[in-house]
């Protein structure tokens, strides 16, 4: 089994919610309200390998990330990075951040979406596919999901993952794996 490190972007500003007013009513109360999205991230253990049981490695990485989450890991993180844009600019935050991501092998972002059909101008959207250009990692996989649906966007680096077709073609095998285990598991208990 191989590990590594995995960056998993938190959204903070959902931990503290009640320590601010709703963007409507600090409008109302004539404020300047907080906007923007205040991003933290943890640094997870991500093990490679094959398991008899691919539900034993959901369960696993749930546990851990449900730790890293409650932790005060992307709180802090939050606020050195605030902390050195205050003091030293966006170039030590790049510089920074450039330091960090450059030795995790993979960036992870789930972000909800929306439950309901968005339409723009009219238009319906069929689909949310975000992602980012530039990074200096090798894999970076963002999960969205929108009404029924879960997309995955892949970027990888073409010189460390040289067939990043093969890697969604193996990502949709093991969610279809974990899918019938889970199935054939909730099949068991309603026996």
């Amino acid at each position: 089994m191989c590990l590594t490190y995995s960056e998993f972007l938190i959204k903070y500003r959902t931990f503290c919610d009640l320590w601010y007013q709703t963007l409507v009513d600090s409008m109302k109360a004539g404020t300047l309200g907080h906007w923007g999205n205040k991003i933290g991230y943890v640094l997870l253990p991500f093990a490679i390998g094959l398991r008899s049981n691919p539900l034993d490695y959901v369960k696993e990485t749930k546990v851990v990330i449900d730790k890293k989450k409650a932790s005060l890991e992307p709180l802090f993180a939050y606020f050195v990075v605030d902390l050195v844009l205050k003091l030293f600019g966006i170039k030590a935050v790049g510089k920074l951040y450039h330091k960090l991501f450059f030795n995790t092998t993979l960036w992870f972002s789930n972000v909800p979406g929306p439950e309901q059909e968005v339409t723009f101008f009219g238009h319906d959207a069929t689909y949310i596919a975000p992602s980012c250009y530039g990074q200096p990692n090798a894999l970076m996989i963002h999960i969205v999901s929108y009404v029924d649906k879960l997309t995955f966007v892949i970027s990888a680096d073409e010189e460390t993952i040289p067939d990043p077709h093969r890697l969604g073609d193996d990502l949709e095998e093991s969610l279809q794996l974990i899918k019938a285990s889970a199935l054939a598991k909730e099949g068991n208990k309603n026996k």
